[in-house]
């Protein structure tokens, strides 16, 4: 059996964080252009979910890179394309977080336009 080395996993740690770091840069730039704005920032459910990924991916890939460099340690062929696979896995189950985030939003949009 191969032995499995530890530095084997460095440079998807260093994507991630490579990756989660240009997020941010979106992330801030986004919402610079939209000042401030409540709820759902004015947008439809799928540019709130755009914004949404972004803000995840920014946030969470830091979180999951310890993971995933375990995970490409056990790996042996195709590692890049397999990892990518693992962290948009885990990028989409994020967005899919962003779907009752919207909703919450929304109602809480419509609520503040009634109390007006």
């Amino acid at each position: 059996m191969d032995r499995i080395e530890h530095r084997d996993g460095a440079p998807i740690v260093v994507a991630l964080i490579l990756v989660a770091a240009f997020a941010w840069l979106l992330t801030y730039s986004q919402a610079i252009a939209m000042g401030n704005m409540p709820g759902t920032m004015g947008m439809s459910p799928a540019p709130f979910l755009i914004v949404w990924g972004l803000m995840m991916g920014a946030m969470m890939l830091p979180s999951a890179a310890p993971t995933a460099a375990l995970y490409v340690r056990t790996l042996r062929t195709r590692r890049s394309v397999r990892t990518a696979l693992f962290a948009s896995g885990y990028l989409l189950v994020w967005v899919g977080s962003g779907v009752p985030a919207y909703a919450l939003a929304w109602l809480a949009d419509r609520a503040i336009d009634r109390s007006v």
